[in-house]
């Protein structure tokens, strides 16, 4: 039954670039433990593409198509998230959504209604807010964090330093979860884009709010050990465990 379901959600995948994508789950890593915390959901565009996966999601975040593929991603994870709910322990699952789609009133109602349909605690949902585009309204970005976290979600910012986000979103919301990209672990002593802050700052500070910290992209021994030197508490890439194919 499963498989069936799954096949029927993955016809959703065709959006307005005529690209279809499929799904696979990375999972995020304790550095204390090694156990999985959580896994990530991430799009793959099927062989025969006609457009890269940079232009698939341009066209996406620029177009009208966001808030449906968000929406889209969003019930895929509340029903996925259902299948290994049952009987065992499991970990969550991180699912990314646009900026631009936090500012719909539906949307954060819908997942709650839908986890709550399903069976599954709101706390194995992580919704991660993408660095593509910048946060419209301040306003808007800590009604949404305030209500996801209220109904028991885990908020996440992604590619911390690296994009839109900064130091003003995160006192003004309080993620449960950052995400530094892998650069800033190649180079620690380089200040974050569009600020005064290097890697041990950013993680001093960040640690300091109560905040867990994920290092993404991690894929070699070096970033590995500059991650745990500097005290990080979850880790993300290839390093450690690769991208796959559901059951995960």
């Amino acid at each position: 039954m499963v498989n069936h379901m799954l096949t029927a959600l993955e016809r959703d995948g065709q959006l307005k670039s005529g690209c279809v994508c499929s799904y696979v789950f990375q999972p995020v890593i304790k550095l204390e433990t090694g156990y999985t915390d959580h896994v990530e959901m991430l799009t793959r565009l099927n062989y025969g593409s006609c457009v890269s996966v940079e232009e698939f999601f341009t066209d996406v975040e620029q177009g009208d198509s966001i808030l449906s593929y968000d929406f889209s991603n969003l019930l895929r994870a509340c029903f996925l998230l259902s299948c290994v709910s049952s009987g065992e322990l499991h970990p969550g699952m991180s699912v990314n959504i646009s900026t631009r789609s936090i500012a719909d009133p539906w949307l954060q109602t819908f997942v709650q209604h839908r986890l709550h349909e399903l069976l599954v605690a709101p706390d194995q949902l992580i919704i991660e807010i993408t660095e593509t585009s910048r946060v419209l309204s301040r306003r808007v970005l800590k009604q949404f964090a305030q209500t996801i976290q209220e109904a028991g979600f885990r908020l996440a910012f992604d590619d911390f330093g690296t994009g839109h986000h900064n130091f003003e979103d995160i006192l003004l919301v309080r993620p449960d979860i950052v995400k530094i990209d892998g650069q800033w672990l190649k180079n620690p002593g380089q200040c974050m884009s569009g600020g005064n802050y290097n890697l041990a700052d950013t993680v001093r500070i960040l640690k300091g709010l109560g905040i867990t910290l994920v290092a993404e992209h991690i894929s070699n021994k070096e970033m590995y050990e500059t991650a745990l030197s500097y005290g990080f508490d979850l880790i993300q890439g290839n390093f450690l465990a690769r991208p796959r194919q559901f059951p995960f």
